[in-house]
């Protein structure tokens, strides 16, 4: 009974697959159709493989003109950053970041001073540049005589110098000098030049300290000692001087005799 059953399913089948055997599938064309699909893909990827290239050789040349101040190189790729940077990729884009603005010889903002050439320089406000320097520079750059620091006391060394620069004058007339220690304390000295017929005003007692009128080297000076340190303040030539740190109190003073002693 199975058997039969099978036999009649069987031929049922053969019988269908005869009559689907005029159906004659066109090879060639499916063939055709999927190797142009094929065709097509694969210029898309060439296309952009080569445009990936040139927007990498472009952004390479125009950042090597840029960097070595060639203008002339930088004016003559700028037809093909035009050509790229619409390129979706954003590649260009990513490079440069700029639409509307497209002069390489334009600065990004205003150069520095020509006496900070060289140096670290930061501009604090529309009318006053900080300057940072060594000892060696910063003689150069004040308005007044540089101190000398033929004395400095005990495991201080010095650290920097910071020289402010204001109303477009080419040399500083405050700066301060700061001292540190194996501990990373600070000592400051800070300079600055008054205008004539300036001196020091009275002497007050504040909280925690106490202060009193010493004589340096012919000139008065306010001495201030403290549960943190000593200070001393001192108007001398005109140079107001302000110092202090972790320092006992005859170092200090000793530090500011000796500032002009050796000049």
């Amino acid at each position: 009974m199975i058997n039969a059953q099978f036999d009649r399913l069987f031929d049922s089948a053969f019988e269908a697959s005869e009559a689907l055997d005029h159906i004659a599938v066109d090879h060639v064309s499916s063939w055709h159709k999927v190797q142009k699909r094929l065709n097509t893909r694969g210029k898309r990827k060439k296309l952009r493989s080569t445009l990936t290239k040139l927007a990498v050789v472009a952004a390479s040349l125009m950042i090597g003109a840029a960097i070595f101040g060639n203008t002339r190189a930088v004016k003559a790729i700028d037809p093909l950053y035009s050509t790229l940077k619409e390129y979706p990729s954003g590649l260009m884009a990513f490079f440069f970041g700029r639409d509307s603005d497209s002069d390489p010889t334009k600065a990004l903002g205003e150069p520095p001073p020509a006496y900070a050439e060289g140096l670290n320089v930061e501009k604090i406000n529309e009318t006053t540049y900080k300057v940072t320097a060594n000892l060696q520079q910063s003689e150069r750059l004040l308005s007044f005589r540089a101190p000398s620091f033929g004395f400095i006391p005990d495991r201080y060394s010095f650290y920097r110098a910071e020289l402010f620069f204001r109303d477009g004058k080419d040399k500083a007339d405050n700066v301060a000098f700061t001292f540190i220690n194996e501990k990373e304390r600070l000592m400051t000295i800070s300079m600055e030049k008054l205008a004539p017929n300036t001196s020091l005003g009275s002497v007050t007692q504040t909280g925690g300290a106490t202060s009193e009128k010493i004589d340096l080297a012919g000139v008065p000076g306010i001495l201030y000692l403290s549960g943190t340190g000593s200070f001393l303040e001192v108007v001398k030539n005109g140079i107001y001087t302000n110092m202090g740190g972790d320092v006992p109190s005859d170092q200090l003073i000793k530090m500011y005799e000796e500032f002009y002693s050796g000049k």
